[in-house]
Order: C-alpha cells, then sequence, then structure tokens
C-alpha cells in the first residue's frame, strides 16, 4: 500500500472509532464535541430557509466566526435539506482532503515510501487530524486551505494563490498569521505580483463580508471575532499569550524548532526554509494573538503546518551544524512529547466532549423544542437551543446580539441593561450559568453582570462537569412572573425524561 493510502486508512479507523465512542457516550445519539458547531448549522439553517443572516431567522447577527463554512453548509442545507449529519461530512471530508494536500508537498521532499508513510502519520497524528474531523466545523477546512496555500506558494501559482487567499480569510481570520510572513518573504525574494495577488484576494473577501455585515448593522469583522477583545487593555492580552504559551507547548516547540531550520537551510535549501520560515512566524503570531485549547481546533491549521514543515525538514538534519543539530533534536524530542499528549488527551476527551454537551445543551434545547418551541430566550450558549427551536434569542453573552455587544464595548453592560433588553423584548426564559453573571466584570470575555433580582429562579440543571462546558449548573430563570408557574410545571414533567446522570431541582418560588 502506498503511503497515501496508509495515511487515509490509518484516518479512516481512528475517526471511526472515536466516532464510535462519542455515539456511545451520548446515549446513542450523535451529538458534536461542543455546543459552538450547533451556532453555525443554526445559521445555515436561517440562511437557507428564510434568506437571513442570523443565528435564528428572525434578524442579522454577525455570529460565524467563518463566513465561508456558513456559506458551504447553507448552500448544502438548500440542496439536502437541513440535517446534523452535513457539518461533520464537510468537516470529516475536508480533514481527509488535507492528508491528500500534505502527500504533495511531502512528496517534494522526502522520495522513500517508508519515511513518507511515517511523515504522513506523525501529520495526522500531531495536528491531531482525527479529532478535528470530527468537531463539525470549519477548522479541517481551514487547515485544508492553508495547506493549499503553502503548497501553491511553493510553485510560485499566483492566480491560486489570489483564491486560496480569500478562502483562508473567510475560512478564519487566523489566516491572517499566515499570510503576513508569507507576504514579506515573496517582496524580500521579490515575488511582486504572487504578493500582490495575495494580499488582492484576502482584502477583496474580508471587505466583501465586512461591507455587507456594516450595511445589516453589524460590525466590519464577526462578533465571534470582536468579541474577545470587548475587554481592552494590556492585562486581558498577556494573560492570553501567558495562557497560551502553557496550553500550547507544542506548537511552542514546533516553532523553535523552524526557526533553527530556517537559519541553518537559508543557504543551502532556500525553498524548505522558506516553508519554516513562513510557518514559524504563523505560529508565533499565533500564539500572541489568538485563541489555544478548547479540543485543540483553534491552533489546528498552525500546528499541522507546523509537523508538516518538520517531518520534511528532518531528512535535512545531516547538513546542519552540530550547534543546529543538537537544539533541533533536543526540542523535537520536547515537541514530541507534548504533541503525544496532546493527541491522546484529544482522542480520549472527545467521546466525554460529545457526552457533555448531550447531557446539557442538547437537553435544553430539547426542553425548549417540547414545551416553548418559539419563545422568547434569553441564554448564554445559544447553538443547540436555537438550531433545534425557532426561538427568538437574546444572547446574553453578545455573539449574537449586537445590543449587547454594543454595551460591551462600551463597557456599560449592566444589570439595568438587562432588565430593559429582557422587558423590550418580551424575554420569557432565561438559561445561564450563574457563575458567569457575578457583575465584577472580569477579564473573561464571557462574563457578565448581575441578572435583575425579580427573575424568578424556577430551576436548576446539574451535569457532571466536562472540560467543554462553562458550568456545571444551568439555571433556569422565568422573566415574566406570570410564566413562572408554566415553566415550573413544564420542568416537573420534563424531568421524568432526562438521563439518569443529569439533576434538575426545581423551586416552588421566586428564590435565589
Amino acid at each position: 500500500m502506498t503511503a497515501l493510502g496508509v495515511a487515509c486508512a490509518a484516518y479512516c479507523i481512528a475517526t471511526v472509532i472515536i466516532a464510535w465512542q462519542a455515539y456511545l457516550a451520548a446515549d446513542h445519539h450523535w451529538i458534536y464535541a461542543l455546543d459552538d458547531p450547533y451556532i453555525a448549522m443554526a445559521m445555515a439553517k436561517s440562511l437557507s430557509q428564510h434568506g437571513v443572516w442570523g443565528i435564528t431567522q428572525f434578524g442579522f447577527t454577525s455570529s460565524s466566526s467563518s463566513p465561508l463554512f456558513t456559506v458551504v453548509l447553507a448552500i448544502l442545507y438548500r440542496l439536502f435539506g437541513v440535517n446534523i449529519w452535513t457539518p461533520l461530512a464537510i468537516s470529516w471530508l475536508s480533514g481527509l482532503a488535507t492528508i491528500f494536500v500534505s502527500n504533495r508537498i511531502i512528496e517534494r521532499y522526502i522520495v522513500d515510501t517508508a519515511h513518507r508513510t511515517l511523515a504522513l502519520i506523525a501529520f495526522g497524528v500531531a495536528t491531531p487530524l482525527y479529532a478535528i474531523g470530527l468537531v463539525g466545523m470549519e477548522n479541517s477546512l481551514h487547515m485544508l486551505l492553508v495547506l493549499l496555500f503553502l503548497l501553491w506558494m511553493d510553485e510560485g501559482c499566483q492566480l491560486q494563490l489570489g483564491l486560496v487567499s480569500g478562502l483562508m480569510i473567510v475560512a478564519r481570520y487566523e489566516s491572517v498569521f499566515v499570510l503576513a510572513p508569507a507576504c514579506l518573504v515573496m517582496a524580500y525574494i521579490r515575488r511582486w505580483r504572487e504578493m500582490v495577488s495575495c494580499i488582492a484576494g484576502a482584502m477583496l473577501a474580508a471587505s466583501s463580508y465586512g461591507i455587507y455585515s456594516i450595511a445589516h448593522g453589524g460590525e466590519f469583522l464577526p462578533n465571534s471575532v470582536l468579541i474577545k477583545g470587548v475587554e481592552s487593555g494590556l492585562s486581558p492580552v498577556f494573560l492570553g499569550i501567558i495562557i497560551n504559551l502553557l496550553q500550547g507547548a507544542s506548537l511552542l516547540f514546533l516553532v523553535l524548532m523552524l526557526l533553527v531550520a530556517s537559519v541553518q537551510l537559508w543557504n543551502r535549501e532556500r525553498r524548505l526554509a522558506t516553508l519554516a520560515f513562513v510557518v514559524a512566524i504563523a505560529g508565533i503570531g499565533h500564539m500572541a494573538g489568538a485563541r489555544m485549547g478548547s479540543s485543540y481546533r483553534y491552533e489546528a491549521y498552525i500546528v499541522g503546518s507546523a509537523a508538516l514543515a518538520v517531518v520534511c525538514i528532518a531528512p535535512r538534519l545531516s547538513i546542519f551544524s552540530n550547534a543546529g543539530k543538537y537544539a533541533f533534536s533536543i526540542l523535537g524530542l520536547m515537541a514530541t512529547c507534548a504533541v503525544c499528549y496532546r493527541s491522546i488527551d484529544a482522542a480520549v476527551s472527545m467521546p466525554q466532549y460529545s457526552r457533555g454537551i448531550y447531557l446539557q445543551q442538547w437537553q435544553m434545547a430539547r426542553f425548549l423544542s417540547t414545551y416553548l418551541p418559539q419563545s422568547f430566550v434569553a441564554a448564554n450558549d445559544i447553538g443547540a437551543i436555537s438550531y433545534f427551536t425557532d426561538i427568538h434569542c437574546t444572547d446574553l453573552v453578545g455573539l449574537a446580539d449586537a445590543d449587547i455587544f454594543a454595551v460591551k464595548k462600551a463597557h456599560a453592560y449592566t444589570t439595568d441593561f438587562v432588565r430593559m433588553l429582557g422587558a423590550r423584548r418580551g424575554v420569557q426564559i432565561t438559561l445561564v450559568y450563574d457563575s458567569w453573571f457575578k457583575g465584577v466584570n472580569p477579564l473573561f470575555f464571557v462574563s457578565g453582570p448581575r441578572l435583575p433580582q425579580e427573575w424568578a429562579l424556577v430551576g436548576k440543571l446539574t451535569t457532571p462537569k466536562t472540560a467543554n462546558l462553562g458550568a456545571a449548573t444551568v439555571s433556569f430563570y422565568a422573566v415574566q412572573p406570570q410564566k413562572a408557574q408554566q415553566i415550573r410545571d413544564s420542568l416537573m414533567e420534563f424531568r421524568s425524561s432526562l438521563p439518569s446522570a443529569d439533576r434538575l431541582d426545581i423551586f416552588p418560588g421566586p428564590q435565589k
């Protein structure tokens, strides 16, 4: 079997095993490991059925961090109907396609079939591709586009570079961390047409969405990109870098390896040195300006690219200086340990993450779809409850709510504003993590003010805590007093259908 065949077979087998474990963990339901895929699914449903770019059919919301993925998903929904499987198909097939593209890159530098097989397996494990392919989000597609960019940059394909640059940006805006150093290198080696093509493609794509969003009352960039910076100042930025360094040891070691390699190879193998330099600088940019962790999906594109570059460089170790060999080898040992831990953790965690979403967000959505399918709801996790229902959703975090995003941006997010907005919109029920609404204005971007005291606490759903859940307990508040007893009665009836791992406490009065 060829190296490509072995890598594809390994990917298929690994994803089937993990998917089956996730299916069993969620009591024989297919549940995505995060609430985020359901946000994209809800937006694609709204776009395909009602022509509305929003989390619901009732208005525009700039809540997708990947406009490209949302559009692709909406087109497929329009063609084949709204379903839970299409995001998985896009994600998984994109992951499979990355193996083909990575093989194209690897075969330029590694001739031996056995070594190429090991290199492809190492790429898949380091990413980890078998977990990212099951997330049901844009991350596999984004990684595919990044690898195509690196391939066509190496080949000098001007038109292809312009096209993929634009697609990369609207797949995930972190693509700028790859585009910036690539354009600098192109300028240095006087490949002006390719550089202009990249910049033009990226600017055209980003501006197209930005103009559309502004025309509909949004910001130039999606709220999901901007909201993480609403707490301005140096402290959150510095804290984010420290957290990334702690969570991203594998990327840090890979980046250091690539920096060593780019110096060692610059005068001997300029093409490979260029690849190492671009990916290394992109990795530094991501650690400094983007998020890491959370199922390893955010950094998948850059960890995968870095691992791919490292396996291409490894056979050239003999032409390194002695100091370069030692540095590259020691960093390689550290990177291997960190990557192995990351990959094992991803494989083990995915089924438990699916179980967490099943026990919490999926049950919340099931409650609303059964008892309040077209109600006015305020919540902090909006994906599943919006996809499975036709609610009017007020997002208390601001991801899918221009009014709340605006007051967060102005540092004017208060209890009085929540009370006023709830009354104006006719909110009937609120489902939130109380721990996110303490009113202390912490650095964490999801936090908000204390909820109005007159909102009646009618129930609490407590589930075993897993790392992908914001909190173990979701509180149910009746915002309108006349609705409190109806919601209690519904919760009483709903409680008997909950999984045994969940506990639903129902309160007789508006106590807190």
